[in-house]
């Protein structure tokens, strides 16, 4: 599902900077290019690429420590 919806606003993209070379006002070019702006904006989000560094950096040291902890289970390797 997330394959389609990316490929869908890439599409979209690829569509909008088409717009933009036939674009003949400003004030249209500047809503094509605010539309792009939205677009990669929202696949960023998709890709979780708008996450903070901090709480990726947070998850990461806890994977870490996840991975250097016994497991409770089955006890050490």
């Amino acid at each position: 599902m997330r394959l389609d919806i990316e490929a869908g606003l890439d599409e979209l993209v690829r569509r909008s900077y088409r717009n933009l070379q036939d674009a003949e006002t400003v004030m249209e070019r500047n809503s094509i290019i605010r539309t792009i702006a939205d677009l990669k904006a929202k696949k960023s989000k998709l890709l979780g690429l708008d996450m903070p560094s901090k709480v990726t950096l947070e998850m990461e040291q806890a994977l870490q420590l996840l991975h250097t902890q016994p497991d409770p289970v089955w006890g050490a390797d």
